[in-house]
């Protein structure tokens, strides 16, 4: 059995996969959203990552996949990584020999998305620290992979951006936690955030004869490169890349993916227009869900509060689609 939990963090991701085989459990958490109180502060149908898995009574993961460095994928993780053992761990992005990746403090006049990634990289640093304690094993995934086995009748397929971007990527990661010029580090970090989407893990997991893709933030023009290449990204379930704004997706990935549902990670306020309508047509054949309580007439009708919305794949291969409401304790057998 498989089941895809996309835990409302708000504007962010986090996504819990689970599968049971012969009593077996294998859990994976891909993203953690966000730490901030002022996000949730008002909004009972969010939750943060680490509260939502104690609440499932989760104390352990078999893998923890940090898709890309961004603020509202990252920071959540932090007190997951403090208070959860964890086996394994995936990242684009690792420092050599296990050095500090501690930023300096910004200059107030810095501007926002300098120091949200400043931010989210002392966050990242001090995961690493805390996992590293626990003994979880790292692994910097720097090339794609097909088929990479994740538990019994479940594998992975890990879709890599280009590898001179990462390289650029260690490059301004060095030059933000390195230089002595506040403005260097400054100029390296607006550099890094503009790129830093490209650089997600993108991962298309197959069990019992379903596909689901996360999307992590990538752009279209990373999709329609995959395409032109011959890659399959069918998927019964899409996690509906970048939050849904207008660089997500192409007329030509929808076609491609043809999913059955479409999940969008974003928050009911709605931050720079996204979902963007324009995109969210590309899937008029799917069924598009949000993780938060988010109005956007046609495609909701109604708004639900959730702490969480659960896929669950049944024995005619098709998902059974349930919710967890506010605060709600589901007690596992």
């Amino acid at each position: 059995m498989l089941s895809v939990t996309f835990i409302n963090v708000g504007y962010g991701d986090a996504i819990l996969l689970e599968t049971v085989e012969a009593d077996q459990t294998f859990r994976m958490l891909v993203d953690g959203g966000v730490t901030d109180p002022q996000h949730f502060l008002g909004h009972p149908q969010r939750i943060p990552a680490y509260d939502f898995l104690n609440s499932q009574r989760i104390e352990h993961l078999d893998l923890l996949v940090i898709t890309h460095l961004h603020e509202d994928h990252v920071t959540g993780l932090l007190p997951i990584a403090e208070h959860l053992s964890i086996t394994e761990c995936w990242s684009n992005y690792l420092p050599e020999g296990n050095r500090s990746v501690s930023p300096i403090p910004l200059p107030s006049f810095a501007p926002e998305n300098a120091q949200k990634l400043n931010r989210s990289i002392q966050s990242f640093n001090r995961i690493l620290q805390a996992l590293h304690h626990q003994g979880t094993k790292m692994q910097e995934i720097s090339r794609s992979e097909r088929n990479r086995p994740l538990s019994t009748g479940t594998t992975v397929d890990i879709l890599v951006g280009s590898p001179p971007l990462l390289e650029e990527q260690r490059t301004l990661i060095d030059i933000a936690v390195s230089s002595a010029t506040a403005l260097e580090r400054i100029d390296a970090l607006i550099h890094l955030d503009a790129l830093i989407n490209l650089t997600s893990l993108v991962l298309r997991i197959r069990s019992h004869g379903v596909a689901v893709l996360l999307g992590g933030d990538m752009y279209a023009s990373y999709w329609d490169a995959l395409l032109s290449a011959g890659v399959d990204l069918s998927a019964d379930l899409l996690k509906l890349p970048h939050h849904g704004h207008g660089d997500s997706a192409s007329f030509s990935f929808a076609r491609a993916v043809k999913p059955a549902h479409v999940v969008v990670c974003v928050s009911n306020d709605r931050p720079d227009n996204c979902p963007n309508p324009e995109i969210l047509s590309l899937f008029a054949s799917s069924t598009i869900h949000f993780t938060d309580s988010v109005w956007l007439p046609p495609y909701t009708d109604r708004v639900e509060e959730r702490n969480a919305l659960v896929f669950t794949l049944n024995e005619e291969k098709t998902f059974h689609i349930s919710t967890i409401p506010p605060q709600a304790i589901f007690r596992r057998k």
